[in-house]
């Protein structure tokens, strides 16, 4: 009698699939704390605030957005919001570089932003479908589905 070693190909696409998330949002982190730092050692970063007519404590805060975005990126349980903060801050990045003329410049953050929404997508918290097999959780309300 053989015992089969194989992994069943569902579970090898899973898991490749699971791998790839994990290393787009480790770059995605990187990214953002690297570009979050730039803005506090980069003087012609304050330059180009202060052009936009922007006050020095918005580089200051979308420093910390992204720096801080970018790290809890990387914890399931903050990655929704860190998603949502970075996303704000690429829009607000989109908006300044249109209102400025910047028409060119602002595809980089636009792009990063879909990108961004995609991973967030496929990083969302998955809910029990009805008929489930996972038994109900004691103290939450399992009465939401319509009854027919």
């Amino acid at each position: 009698m053989s015992v089969s070693t194989a992994i069943p190909a569902e579970t090898t696409s899973s898991t490749a699939k699971t791998i790839a998330l994990w290393v787009t949002t480790g770059l995605f982190a990187f990214v953002f704390v690297m570009v979050g730092s730039v803005k506090f050692v980069n003087p012609e970063v304050a330059k180009q605030v202060a052009r936009w007519g922007y006050p020095d404590w918005t580089r200051i805060l979308v420093a910390m957005v992204e720096i801080g975005g970018g790290l809890a990126l990387l914890l399931p349980r903050t990655a929704p919001y860190a998603t949502g903060a970075l996303g704000a801050v690429l829009a607000g990045a989109v908006f300044t570089h249109l209102w400025h003329g910047a028409v060119p410049h602002a595809a980089v953050p636009l792009a990063v932003l879909a990108l961004l929404v995609m991973m967030g997508y496929a990083r969302r918290p998955r809910t029990r479908q009805a008929g489930s097999s996972c038994p109900p959780q004691e103290g939450i309300h399992h009465d939401y589905l319509p009854i027919s």
